[in-house]
């Protein structure tokens, strides 16, 4: 059957719904969750300041977790009968090193530690997916120049997808579970 092409609102179940609706059938050999948010300040709104002790922006951090969080654990729910007949059987998840308790950046209370809960989420999955051999393992992108990482970010974007594209391609089930840089460096957890 023919896919249709449709917007897609990670944070919206029934967009999610209809999503896994249209690619029933259709095996996804890699999925990444790639979409993220800072919260609803981004950072040039004042979204450091809303992320602070003393200043939190409630609010912005429920959000940040419906989508940095719950969105991909919805999207992997919804698709994991796709990558299950696949080839490769792949799943990943962009998170940040601003998430590691192990080298935590300070700062950024909202977003670090909805990236913290991802990890958790897709270290769980990697030890309840490996018997049906599907590779689960979050990812750092690095500090890339982006509209939320700015324009004085060390990374191109091209640099850091081709690092993250040869991390995909070398991840296996000897690797699931794991943490990796855009670099092939683990990230602690």
């Amino acid at each position: 059957g023919q896919v249709s092409i449709h917007a897609l609102s990670i944070g919206d179940p029934d967009s999610v719904r209809a999503l896994a609706q249209d690619l029933d059938g259709h095996p996804i050999d890699v999925l990444v969750n790639n979409a993220g948010t800072y919260g609803l300040k981004g950072f040039a709104e004042g979204g450091m300041q809303a992320q602070a002790f003393g200043g939190m922006d409630y609010d912005g951090w429920e959000h940040a977790f419906a989508i940095n969080t719950m969105a991909p654990l919805r999207i992997i729910e919804a698709l994991i009968g796709n990558v299950a007949k696949s080839a490769e059987k792949k799943i990943f998840t962009i998170s940040s090193s601003m998430g590691s308790i192990g080298e935590p950046p300070g700062g950024h209370l909202a977003y670090g530690s909805t990236k913290a809960a991802v990890n958790f989420v897709m270290s769980t999955l990697a030890m309840e997916l490996r018997g049906r051999g599907i590779t689960v393992m979050s990812l750092h992108p690095g500090w890339v120049e982006t509209d939320m990482g700015g324009a004085t970010a060390p990374l191109k974007p091209a640099e850091s997808i081709a690092g993250l594209k040869q991390v995909i391609a070398a991840a296996s089930l000897a690797t699931t579970g794991q943490f990796i840089g855009w670099d092939g460096n683990r990230v602690p957890w």
